[in-house]
């Protein structure tokens, strides 16, 4: 696999995995046909828990964080090679990103698995994924945008400004999310999460680019056997 084929693989598989369960769910019957961007109609969840899309959802989801895992130490990596200087907010990036797909292992792992205990779980991996992903995501493109104001990163103006408007439209659904109780609006959440997860996936598919434009590689070595 080519080093450039890894975030296309870590953004594209659960995007379309997602909507293939909810095409699914809703032919059986499971959630209701419309336009979950738009009409609140159903949750990212309701499209994993029942029937043949339980299992998709499930074979997906887990290889997609161990993916995101990868991806996560090949940024943090990537960074290094370009000389960042703040070393510690890559770390803090590395450490958001790693806590955001253990938060993912833990609400597929309990997705569809009935108890309120479980609820909770499934509660807290999902808040735990947006959360942690989505402050990885600002720390990583804050650094480009130092490291390209400086002249150590070659990539274009319109790719930065991209990942940067991807981070402030995810952190304004959430907001909104956040604020919908006391926003005379009516319920969007199931809406917004499904924007927000389009738009971590896009930053993913994003920053793909971004390594291209630097010509980032990764190199496996063997030393000599010791006897």
């Amino acid at each position: 696999m080519r080093l450039m084929h890894l975030p296309a693989m870590t953004g594209l598989i659960p995007a379309i995995a997602i909507h293939v369960c909810y095409l699914i769910a809703a032919n059986a019957g499971h959630v209701p046909w419309c336009l979950p961007y738009i009409d609140n109609c159903t949750s990212i969840s309701a499209v994993g828990r029942e029937g043949t899309e339980r299992f998709i959802f499930r074979a997906t989801m887990i290889p997609t964080a161990v993916l995101m895992m990868l991806y996560w130490l090949l940024n943090h990596q990537w960074l290094r090679s370009l000389e960042s200087p703040w070393r510690r907010a890559n770390h803090a990036m590395l450490l958001s990103g790693m806590t955001g797909c253990f938060g993912l292992l833990l609400y597929t792992t309990v997705l569809g698995v009935i108890g309120e205990e479980y609820a909770t779980y499934r509660r807290i991996g999902v808040t735990i994924f947006y959360v942690f992903s989505v402050s990885a995501q600002i720390v990583l493109t804050l650094q480009l945008g130092a490291l390209r104001r400086r002249g150590a990163v070659e990539i274009s103006r319109g790719l930065w400004r991209a990942l940067w408007i991807l981070c402030v439209a995810v952190v304004a659904a959430g907001t909104l999310n956040l604020l919908l109780p006391v926003l005379p609006f009516r319920d969007l959440h199931n809406a917004l999460a499904w924007t927000a997860t389009f738009l971590i996936l896009l930053h993913i598919l994003a920053v793909g680019r971004a390594w291209k434009a630097t010509g980032f590689r990764v190199a496996f070595t063997v030393g000599e056997a010791r006897g």
